[in-house]
Order: structure tokens, then C-alpha cells, then sequence
């Protein structure tokens, strides 16, 4: 009878019993062999996965997060001297809503407010979340505002958010878009 090497339990067949740590190489499919497999990931789910390579063998990176965008855009809304909505996005209620971006443009100077507005039975709660002047020398103002996420849980009514403007002197049509992503 041939004297069998001991086997140091760190992985074990469906018997329980002790099974050799299989050798990986480079190339190899990591599904072909039951192993310790190094630089693994945790899933949304939790679960270890190997990170995924693009074509050319870097790792993948996005500084956005998982959701749906929501957007909308207008052209040549009315202006006036008190606020005229240019953009309004229906929102839901329990839901975190992150990356908002928006774009305004007038001709003259005009206020520009970014408002969440949730309206219960016809007396809506304001909040607004940031506002800006556009102009000459700035027709357009863009901006993607990573600092304006927020939650809707605790909202009881319907939620909007919404971009609007106020001509300052002149009255002069204004453009917008908005976008931000529920998650």
C-alpha cells in the first residue's frame, strides 16, 4: 500500500472530505476548477463575481449610478417677469433620485430656479434646490449637480421637479432641459 500525502482541509468535496487546492494559470477558465481565486468583486446582489475587462483589458468604471433617467425639454416657452415653468418631470414617491442635470437659455436676463415640488391636494411644498441668473456674456447656463440628490419617501403627493424662469426686464423666450435619474 502506497503511503497518501495528508490534505489540509481548505476546500472540500460534496463528502466532506479534504480535496488539494487545484493550480490556476493565467488564461485558464476559472469555472473549470474549484479554487481560491483572487481580485474578486461583490455584485449588487452580494455575490463574488471576477471583475470584467473591456477589449483592451482595463476595468470598467462609472462614476454614474444604476437607475432610469428621466428627462424632458422645451423650446420657446413664453417668458414673463414672474417664474413661467419651462420643464416639469413627474417624479414617484420612495425613490432616490441622483445626478440632476439641467440646461437654460434666454436672450436676457432671466432668474432661473430648480424646484421638487410635492402637491398635495392642489397646496404644494416647495423645495427648491438651486437657482441661477443667465445673460449676456452667458446665454446658456448647463451644469450637472451631483450635490442636488434627494429622496421622495415621506412625499404624499404628486411630485414634480421642475425648471423655471423669470425674465428680469425684457420679456424673451426661454429654453431648458432636465434630467435626473430614479433609482
Amino acid at each position: 500500500m502506497a503511503e497518501c500525502r495528508e490534505v489540509f482541509t481548505i476546500l472540500e468535496d460534496a463528502t466532506g472530505e479534504g480535496q488539494p487546492l487545484p493550480a490556476q494559470q493565467e488564461g485558464d477558465d476559472p469555472t473549470s476548477d474549484n479554487g481560491i481565486i483572487g481580485f474578486s468583486f461583490v455584485d449588487s446582489s452580494g455575490n463574488l463575481v471576477l471583475p470584467q475587462l473591456a477589449a483592451d483589458g482595463s476595468i470598467a468604471v462609472t462614476t454614474s449610478g444604476a437607475g432610469v433617467c428621466i428627462s424632458g425639454t422645451a423650446q420657446s416657452i413664453a417668458g414673463g417677469l414672474t417664474f413661467q415653468d419651462v420643464v416639469t418631470l413627474t417624479l414617484s414617491l420612495t425613490k432616490n433620485y441622483l445626478d440632476l442635470e439641467y440646461s437654460a437659455s434666454a436672450t436676457h436676463a432671466t432668474l432661473w430656479e430648480v424646484v421638487r415640488i410635492d402637491d398635495v391636494g392642489g397646496a404644494p411644498t416647495e423645495t427648491k434646490i438651486t437657482s441661477f441668473i443667465s445673460g449676456p456674456g452667458q446665454f446658456t447656463v448647463q451644469c450637472n449637480l451631483d450635490c442636488g440628490d434627494f429622496n421622495t419617501t415621506g412625499g404624499t403627493g404628486v411630485q414634480n421637479l421642475v425648471l423655471r424662469g423669470k425674465n428680469l426686464r425684457k420679456v424673451t423666450d426661454l429654453h431648458g432641459y432636465l434630467a435626473i435619474k430614479e433609482s
